[in-house]
C-alpha cells in the first residue's frame, strides 16, 4: 500500500467542503479499464486530462465508472463557471460542473487524487470553487535562465493541474525582435512562432498567456548597447540613486521625453503582441527610479516626477490598445503618488506587488479602487 493512503487527501489548492468517508463508505477498487459516460463535450475533456493516469474506454449508462454531466437539476446549483461537484462512492466517480472550466478543474482534482491513492480511491464529497476567478504565475526568463519550449509545456501542464489559469513571462530582452539581433543574440531567446505554440498549449490547458514587456525601466539590457543608449534617462557613465538602496551607474529606464523610446516600444509590442491571443499586456514601468535624475531632470523640477512619468506610462497604454488589447502595470511607483492615480487610464489594471509577507496589500488596493481602477494583488517568492 502507498503510505499516502494512510492520510487525508492532500489537494492544492485545499477545496472549500471535503468529506472523507473512508472510515464509513470505503474504498473504490479502480478497475484496469475505467468505462466514462456522460455529456460528450465532458467525455473529450476527461479523456485529455485523464489519459495518462487511466485507462479508458466510453460506456454505456449500465457500466459506467465515470460520469461526468452538466450541473443542472436536479443537482444542486453550482457557483460558478469553475465550481464542479466531486462524489467518489464504491461503485463510481461522479463529477459535475456548470461548464467545461468547472469540468476542468473537477478533473484535476481527481488527478491529484489517483497520483496520491493510485488505484484505490478513498469514497469522498468535494464542494470546491475558486476565492480568486484569476490565479496567476509569472516566471522570470529575463533575469533568470530562459526555459527550453519543452519545460515551459511541462510547466503550463503542471499549473494546469493546481488550477492555475493566468501566465505571465517576465521579458526585458529576451524575445527575438526582429531587427534588434544584437540585445537578444547571446540571451537564448523566445521566437515567435514558439510564443505562438506556448499560446495555443495554455489555451488547451485552461491558462490565459498575457503577453509581457517591460516598456519604461529595467531596460539595461537594451542601453548598454551604444545603439540604444541615447534613449536612455541616465548617460552610459553616470550614477544614479537606486530608491535610496544603492548607487547605481548606466542607464536602466528609457527617458520618457524621447520621441524614439515610444517608438521603441510601438516596435517591441507591435511584435510581441500578434504572438499572443490573450487580451491582456504587462507594460511594467516598475522601479523607475532613476526617472529625473538624468536628460529629464529638468522637465520633472517643472513639471512633477509623477506627471513626467504617467505621460509615457499613458503613451504606452495608447500603443497597447491600438493592438485591441488591455494593458497592466506595475503600480509601485503610481503609488507613490496616491495624489495622481485617477490621472491612470481609465482600463490600466494596477498590479500591486510586493516581497515581503507585511507588504501593505490592503492599503494598495484601497487606494487604487478608490482611485476607481482595478487592481491584481500580486505577492512574490
Amino acid at each position: 500500500m502507498n503510505d499516502l493512503q494512510h492520510l487525508p487527501p492532500l489537494l492544492l489548492p485545499a477545496p472549500r467542503l471535503l468529506v472523507d468517508n473512508r472510515d464509513g463508505a470505503g474504498w473504490l477498487a479502480v478497475p484496469a479499464t475505467v468505462r466514462i459516460n456522460g455529456y460528450p463535450p465532458y467525455i473529450a475533456l476527461a479523456t485529455a486530462i485523464l489519459a495518462d493516469h487511466l485507462h479508458l474506454a466510453e460506456a454505456t449508462l449500465a457500466d459506467f465508472g465515470i460520469l461526468c454531466v452538466d450541473g443542472d437539476p436536479p443537482e444542486p446549483a453550482l457557483n460558478g463557471s469553475e465550481a464542479y461537484r466531486l462524489r467518489i462512492d464504491t461503485r463510481r466517480i461522479h463529477l459535475a460542473a456548470h461548464g467545461e472550466a468547472g469540468m476542468r478543474q473537477g478533473l484535476h482534482t481527481l488527478v491529484q487524487l489517483i497520483t496520491q491513492y493510485g488505484r484505490r480511491l478513498p469514497c469522498l464529497l468535494i464542494e470546491d470553487a475558486p476565492v480568486f476567478a484569476v490565479r496567476g504565475v509569472m516566471l522570470d526568463v529575463s533575469r533568470d535562465r530562459v526555459p527550453t519550449m519543452a519545460h515551459l509545456l511541462e510547466t503550463v501542464d503542471q499549473l494546469a493541474g493546481w488550477k492555475i489559469n493566468h501566465l505571465q513571462l517576465y521579458t526585458e530582452h529576451t524575445f527575438a525582435y526582429a531587427g534588434h539581433e544584437e540585445v537578444w543574440r547571446e540571451a537564448s531567446p523566445l521566437t515567435a512562432d514558439e510564443m505562438r505554440t506556448l499560446d495555443a498549449h495554455c489555451r488547451a490547458h485552461g491558462i490565459e498567456l498575457a503577453a509581457n514587456q517591460n516598456c519604461f525601466g529595467h531596460l539595461a539590457s537594451w542601453l548598454k548597447h551604444p545603439r540604444y543608449a541615447p534613449l536612455g534617462e541616465i548617460a552610459p557613465d553616470a550614477e544614479w540613486d537606486f530608491n535610496g538602496l544603492v548607487m547605481r551607474r548606466g542607464p536602466f529606464s528609457l527617458c520618457p521625453g524621447d520621441p524614439r523610446a515610444l517608438a521603441l516600444v510601438e516596435d517591441l509590442l507591435g511584435q510581441l503582441l500578434p504572438t499572443v491571443a490573450g487580451p491582456l499586456v504587462n507594460i511594467g514601468c516598475d522601479e523607475t527610479f532613476d526617472l529625473g535624475q538624468g536628460r529629464s531632470k529638468d522637465e520633472v523640477a517643472r513639471r512633477g516626477r509623477a506627471a513626467v512619468y504617467l505621460e509615457f506610462v499613458r503613451a504606452i497604454c495608447a500603443v497597447v490598445r491600438r493592438h485591441g488589447k488591455r494593458p497592466m502595470f506595475w503600480a509601485d511607483i503610481a503609488l507613490e503618488h496616491p495624489e495622481a492615480l485617477a490621472e491612470l487610464p481609465a482600463d490600466l489594471i494596477g498590479l500591486a506587488w510586493g516581497y515581503e509577507p507585511d507588504a501593505p496589500f490592503a492599503r494598495w488596493c484601497q487606494q487604487l479602487r478608490a482611485a476607481g481602477r482595478e487592481v491584481w494583488v500580486c505577492p512574490g517568492t
